[in-house]
Formats: structure tokens, sequence, C-alpha cells
């Protein structure tokens, strides 16, 4: 017997025969303590595990009152020590029975409250959300020990706790939410049926199974993709109904938040039409737009800042700045150079002049504009550039130097005959005569290459003819320096030719911000009639800092954040010399505000934001809906997760088409609806497909369109008119403007135009009159200028049977029509200018695919349409949007534009 105890305590494994001989009763989940306990121990003990407790030596001890326990081990037994009203202790129990009865004890508290709230769920007939699965995990043991409950050899958890339970719970402590799922979706198919009568007559028309189904659920947070319309506002209208009469929240604990005050209006007027009974004699929810809301949270914190009036509205806050702007300008010197620097060097595009060149001569390389002659250039690729005095000079570097010269009060003359007996025409750039010296300016790089084209219709290369002007200007001993491309493409250009300005006896410096302004009046002035008017207007300047203001503090960025951001930059001169300007208004602006104790539309936004997230203001909201989200800025998203963080338990609903997102320009970042669930947590996504407006026809052209950018979510269209046949219609004419080489001056040439949108509206007024009906047009149009000049009359001639209106594509957004007819169809279109690179600094980053947001543009004007889209083509200069079309696996959907079916 000595041998087998010494063995035991080697091992740690109490001798097999012996101790299961010794302890185990015949009743399941019982046990006594065994001969040897008893005899070395006094151990005496008979325990009895049940449902609600356990018995220990008959007494009664219920779950939870069993606190602080812990287990000690001995060599053969181990001692398990607990709380009940006093200290108790069980010696003599195996090991292998004291382990697991002391991880049984241990975990059946929580064990027993995970099922109690998993049942407390289920009873409470409601979605199943992922918050209440979460809370029921957080209750459970850890996994490992709900593993060795699950696998314990000597306590039958199973007849003790309902085994299907158990399942469940191993199921969603494993992450297998397919129990849930299923109970979700029979849920769901049951709230259908008992809702039914409410869903038809909800709004006008009963209500689609996909728009039903989105009413009903009710995740963490919701995300409804809805195509273009999809009737996404009676989603919001009947979610909200039903999620009142459910109970998940009372009126006053819903807040609906809204872009602007229009939409909000709209809102409350649908809900007040279509929900009368439901808030009867009750409150309504709370609909705000996203600054009224900051603006009410600013005021529940007691901050008492106020809105000046200077930010009432935009044109105010524009005359504000420019108030603020002078100011700067009078009491800063240097500031003002760079701002009269900054202006009069943003007056020309330094990429046009290639790319003009490219665009003249049909050209793919710069091998081919190399080969040839003159007279194979259209005169509209050659550009002279006007300086502020005047004078017209033959390249973008030609044309900042110059006006570098002007602001420092140099005197110069512009391609003065150098006389010199050797040569009878040569006319360096530049000649300084109150230094008696010559500048030349040659277009090669660090190299001493130049562009290929500056080689184009010349006997002897470029390169050659630079090499022959330094050698002769050398060996005449004229009095010279040079400047040259290179210095152009690392921004040193202006201190070389400060510093040679300065060897050769010159006095550089700035005329001052009243003087450089009395130049622009008098450039104005001169040029009022010859369209070159406000060429140096410091108003755009003004502009890019209103904008910038709104994006640095919309992104919350610091002045660090767009420094580390110029580095890759192409024009990092430019860029520089902005944020210095910027910095010093932006400062002014700030110390106004605080001065005054104000905020603007921003601080709305990201101070009730900070209140939030400090817990200074606590919301009431249980549920938060919003529409248009793909239009959301990264500041009403951090909002939303400010509200949802303070209340984890709130519900998210959000409404949206990415396809339709076309204003990264105003702030909106579409990555808060691609990137959704990692931005607020875990979301159901759902999906309305089926569009009222417009037939399969557009559906499938505009949808095939649209997502040839992988980075769109994917959806498939589909219509309630199944109309396929010349739904989209190319209308082909002429160029409506051309160059004209004797005036060098662009004229419009619209007669082609104009024919052929006589004709269409002729054939829609037709179709019109046979439908027995007035319909709608609308002339769609990238631009506010591609406005028919004989729009008036339009609307006059064919006013018995249509209503035409113009409309750019951004305002077109949200309408819909019978007829539209899509304007500037041309290789101006998609826009080809990218972001300035300016406002990129203080923007997030553009979506990765070419014209993605000038796709979209075209997506939403293409969607406008019901009946039929007309796209009025160049047919010298067709837009690539129209190529893609002409690919199009639909091709029975685009015809010539000849008749309507």
């Amino acid at each position: 017997m000595r041998n087998i105890l010494i063995q035991d305590i080697l091992t740690n494994t109490p001798p097999q025969k012996l101790t299961f001989k010794s302890y185990n009763s015949k009743m399941e989940n019982s046990w006594k303590s065994g001969y040897f306990s008893d005899l070395f121990l006094k151990a005496n003990w008979e325990i009895q595990l049940d449902t609600k407790g356990f018995y220990l030596n008959k007494k009664f001890y219920e779950w939870d009152s069993i606190e602080s326990l812990s287990i000690k081990s001995g060599f053969v037994w181990n001692t398990l020590y607990f709380k009940s009203k006093k200290n108790i202790k069980i010696e003599g129990l195996p090991k292998d029975l004291s382990r697991e009865l002391f991880a049984f004890l241990t975990n059946i508290k929580p064990l027993i409250k995970s099922i109690s709230l998993f049942d407390q769920n289920l009873k409470k007939n409601v979605y199943f959300r992922n918050y209440e699965v979460q809370q029921i995990k957080n209750l459970m043991p850890e996994y490992n020990e709900f593993n060795f409950l699950l696998n314990s050899k000597k306590i039958n958890i199973k007849s003790l706790i309902n085994s299907k339970k158990l399942t469940s719970l191993h199921k969603i402590i494993k992450n297998d939410n397919s129990e849930i799922n299923t109970w979700n979706k029979e849920f769901t198919e049951k709230e259908k049926e008992i809702y039914s009568n409410y869903f038809k007559n909800v709004e006008t028309s009963p209500l689609t199974d996909e728009q039903i189904e989105a009413s009903i659920v009710m995740e963490d947070n919701n995300l409804l993709i809805a195509a273009a319309g999809s009737g996404k506002t009676s989603v919001i209208v009947s979610k909200l109904g039903y999620l009142i009469e459910k109970g998940y929240a009372k009126p006053e604990e819903v807040l609906i938040l809204a872009f602007n005050n229009k939409v909000r209006d709209e809102i409350n007027e649908r809900i007040k039409n279509r929900l009368k009974k439901a808030f009867e004699n009750k409150k309504m929810p709370i609909v705000h737009t996203f600054h009224s809301y900051g603006y009410s949270i600013i005021k529940d914190g007691k901050l008492n800042k106020k809105t000046p009036a200077w930010i009432s509205n935009e044109s105010a806050t524009s005359s504000h700045l420019k108030d603020l702007f002078y100011k700067a300008m009078n009491a800063d010197d240097k500031l003002a150079l760079d701002a009269a620097l900054f202006i009069t060097f943003d007056a020309i595009d330094e990429t046009e002049e290639v790319l003009r060149l490219f665009s003249a001569t049909k050209s793919d390389s710069l091998d081919q504009i190399a080969k040839l002659t003159q007279k194979d250039i259209e005169p509209s690729a050659i550009r002279d550039y006007k300086t502020l005095d005047n004078k017209f000079v033959r390249s973008s570097q030609e044309f900042k130097i110059c006006n570098w010269l002007i602001l420092h009060d140099i005197n110069y003359e512009y391609e003065k005959h150098l006389d010199i007996k050797e040569i009878s025409d040569y006319h360096p750039d530049f000649y300084y005569p109150d230094s008696d010296s010559w500048h030349e300016h040659f277009g090669i790089n660090k190299y001493g290459k130049a562009p290929m084209h500056f080689s184009l219709n010349r006997p002897i290369s470029y390169e050659e003819i630079v090499k022959r002007k330094r050698k002769f200007l050398n060996q005449n001993k004229i009095k010279w320096f040079e400047t040259t491309s290179a210095d152009f493409y690392d921004d040193s250009w202006y201190i070389s030719l400060d510093r040679n300005l300065k060897e050769f006896g010159e006095k550089p410096r700035f005329i001052g911000w009243e003087r450089y302004r009395t130049k622009v009046h008098k450039f104005n002035k001169d040029n009022k009639e010859k369209d070159d008017g406000d060429l140096y207007s410091e108003l755009p300047l003004i502009n890019l800092i209103s904008i910038a203001i709104k994006h640095f503090k919309n992104n919350q960025l610091t002045f660090d954040d767009i420094d580390n951001k110029i580095s890759a930059t192409k024009n990092k001169l430019r860029c520089i010399s902005f944020l210095k300007i910027f910095k010093a208004i932006f400062t002014e602006y700030q110390n106004e505000l605080k001065a005054d104790n104000s905020i603007d539309f921003e601080d709305m936004i990201s101070e009730s934001t900070r209140l939030i997230d400090l817990n200074k203001v606590k919301h009431q909201f249980k549920v938060i809906l919003v529409d248009e989200f793909q239009d959301m800025s990264n500041s009403r998203s951090r909002l939303i997760q400010s509200l949802k963080k303070q209340k984890i338990e709130t519900i998210f609903f959000a409404v949206g088409d990415d396809w339709q997102s076309i204003y990264r320009f105003a702030g909106s970042d579409i990555s808060n609806m691609v990137n959704f669930e990692s931005k607020f947590g875990f979301t159901s996504i759902n999906k309305l497909n089926m569009t009222f407006r417009f037939n399969q026809g557009i559906a499938d052209v505009s949808s095939e369109f649209i997502q040839k950018n992988p980075l769109q979510i994917k959806k498939s269209v589909t219509s309630i008119n199944l109309g396929r046949k010349n739904k989209i219609r190319q209308i082909i004419h002429d160029p409506i403007s051309k160059f004209d080489s004797n005036t060098r001056r662009w004229k419009k040439t619209p007669e082609s135009f104009n024919r052929e949108l006589l004709n269409q509206l002729k054939i829609v007024e037709t179709y019109a009159s046979t439908k027995n009906s007035r319909m709608s047009v609308a002339f769609i149009a990238r631009y506010h200028f591609l406005k028919p000049d004989h729009f008036d009359d339009l609307c006059k001639s064919f006013k018995k049977n249509l209503n035409i209106i113009f409309t750019t594509m951004h305002s077109s957004k949200g309408l819909g029509f019978d007829f539209v007819f899509i304007f500037g169809m041309n290789d101006s279109f998609p826009s080809k200018r990218t972001d300035d690179e300016i406002i990129s600094l203080f923007m997030p980053e553009p979506d990765n695919f070419d014209f993605a947001e000038e796709r979209r543009l075209f997506y939403v004007a293409l969607t406008r349409a019901k009946i039929a889209a007309m796209l009025f083509i160049d047919n010298e200069n067709p837009s690539r949007f129209i190529h893609e079309l002409g690919s199009s696996k639909y091709p029975e959907v685009i015809d010539s534009g000849v008749k309507l079916v």
C-alpha cells in the first residue's frame, strides 16, 4: 500500500482502482469521500449537483451564494475552499474531480447568466443583434474553460443544462452565428406576415420585398445600398414606423440626420403625411441637419458659443475672408509678395503647352511631334502668354520670369535686338537697361537636353543653338547670364535669377501690395474688352483658402500633416507658397472666432464630437438614421462614431448609393461607405436593386458602365419597366465652337447642334402627343456654360407638350425626368483637370481609378431619364465615355436617335 501511495505522489495522479471505488456514487453528478481520505484526513463528505445549486452533506447551496472559490493542492488529494455566508472547505477531493468541480463551480454562474440572457432575447421576439450576442459572450466562460466543461469526464453538464442551449452557446463562443442567422431569417419572414398590412399601406404603393426586409432588419449597424430611383426614402419612413411600433425606441429616442435644410424639411413632411397614426398624441422623431444637431450639442454643453453674422451664408463668408486677406497683405510685405507671386504664377497652367501640342497635332508621342513642320500645327496650339505689363512672351517659364521682374521693380525689355555686326537678327530673351546686361533663358534640363519638339522645323537642334549662343556671347564679351528649365524643375530659378541680377548691379525689391494692385487694375482695364480681364485676380486664391479652411477643419488636420504631404507634390514651390499664405489667414480666421467666442459650421460638428467624446453631453438616442450616406464627410462620420461609442447599444441605419458619390469637392469621402463595417462595426448590408424610375435598358447600360470601376460596390439593378430598345440615343453634331486662325479666337459654331436639338425636341413632342401627356425634359450638362443660348425660346416653343429645364449633372442628383438631353459629350468630359494639388493636400485620397468621380457624374445624368436619354456628341472629339458605350454588351439599348419605340 505504501508503494502505491508513493507512486501516486510522484505521478500527481491518484491510484485509479482505489479512487474510483472510493468516491464514485451510482447517482450521476454525485460523489462521496473515499475510505483513505476518511482514514487519513477524517474527510466525510457527500456532494450532489443540481440544476439550481448543489448539496454538500445534504445542505443546499445555490449557485449565486457561492463566492471566493479556491483550490489547494496536496500530495494525494486537493482541498476546495468557498464562501457561502461562512467559509467552507472540502478536503480529500481526488485531484481530477477537484479540478473539474472547481472549473464547474467557477463557471456555472456566468454560464447560467448567459443562458438566461439568451432566453430573454429570444422571448423579446425582436431581431437578434450582434450587440446582444456580444453581451452573452461577455458573460460566458472563456473558450477553453467552456470546452473543458463540455468534455468533463466526471461531470455530466448536459444533465444539468439544456443540451440544445449548450450547443447554441458553444456556437456563439466559437463565433459561429449560423443559429442566430437562422433565427433572424425566420423572424424576418414572420414579421413580413404579421405587418403585411402596414407595409402595404405605409406608402402610396405597397413596398417591395427588398424594402420590407430592409425595414425589418435591425442590426447594430445597417447599410442599405440603394439603386437610383429604388425608393430609399420609403424605407426610411417604413423603418421608422415599424421600429417604433415594435418597441425598439420611442419617437424622441430616434435621431434622423439630413445633409441640408431642404432634405430635413422633406423628411419631416413625409413622416407627418405617412405616419400620422403612429405619432398621434406622441412626440415626433428628431430630424436635424448635421450642423443643427452639432449646434444643439454645443448649447447642451453650455459652451455659449455663437455663430457670427459673416458665416450666415457663403456670400457673407467670402466677403469676410476677403477683408481678412487684404488686411493681412497690407500688414506683411513678405506675405504680400508670396501672394502676388502665387497669383501671377497661377495665371497659367505649365502642363498645358505640351498637352495642347498633342491635341492640336493628333500626336501620340513627342517623337511624332518632333517630325512635324510648322504647317502641320494648328494655330490653336501656338499660344503667347500675356504678362502683368501687357507683353506677350513665348513660354510659361518666360512668363514667370517676367512677372517676377515686374514684382521686384526690375526694368527690362523682352527680346530686344542685340546690335552686333557679326549677326543681324539676334534677340536674347531679356535686356536690363539699368545695368546694361543681357539674359538668356534656355529650355534645357540639367543634362543639357531640350524637349524633342523644341527642334521642330529647325535646320539644327535646339541644343546646338544653345551651344552657339553661349559661344557667341562669350566671344563678344557681352555682359550676360543664363537661366535654364532645369532651374524650374527644382524650383531654384527665382533664387538664381535674384543672385545673378544682384551680381550685375540690379536691386530687386518687392514693389508692395498697393503698387501690385495698381498694376493689376491697369491690366484689367487695358484688357477689359479682350476676354483677358481679371487674369491676375486674387479671387481664385481667396477661394482656394476658403475651400482649404473647410477641408482642414473637417478632416481635423494639422500644419504638419500638410507639410508632410507637400513632399509628394509636383509643384512644391506653389504648394509651399500657398501654405505660407494659408497659415497666416487661417490663424487670423481662428483668432477672430476665438476672440468673439464664436464657431463656424465646421466647428459645429467637430466641437460637438469633442463634447460627446468627453461625455460632457450625453445623448438619449436608441436609433440613428442617415440618408445620402455616400456624401458623408469624415467629420460627420466621426460624429456618428462618437455617438455610437457613447451608447454602443444604439442602432445605426445608413442609406446611400456609392455609384452616386459626386461631392468630393464638398468634403465627402466615399471610403466612409465602401469601408462602412471597418468604421462602424458589425453590419448588416441590404440592397435595393429594383428601380422604379428608369427602364431595364438604361439600368443595364448604366450599371455595366459604372461597374467598370472595380472599387464600386457590386449590385444588379432591375427595373419594373422591362423596356430596352433605343433607350439611350446618340445624337451626332459638329463641334459647337472652333478656333479661328485669322482672329486667333474661339468662335461659336452651334448651327449643327441647334439643328439636332430642335429635331430631337420635335420627336419627343410627337411622342408626348401620342401619349396625350405633357412630359418633362431635362437639359443636363457638366458645366453651366453649355446651356443653349436660345433656351428660353425653346421652352416657349414647346411649352404645350414639354416642360423643359436646364441643370448641371451635380444639381440633377435626386431628380427624375421623362427624357434627359445630355450636352457636352466631347473630349472635355470627363474633365481631365485633376484636383488642384493644393486642395488635394487638404482632402482624403481620391479613388484609385481613372475619372472615377466623373464616371459617377455621367451615371447620375443617365439615370435621371425615365423613358430615354439623348447624348449630344461632338463628331470630331467625342467623349471617351462614348467610346466605352460603343463597346457595351447591350447594343440594342443604344441607337442613332431616329425614333422612339
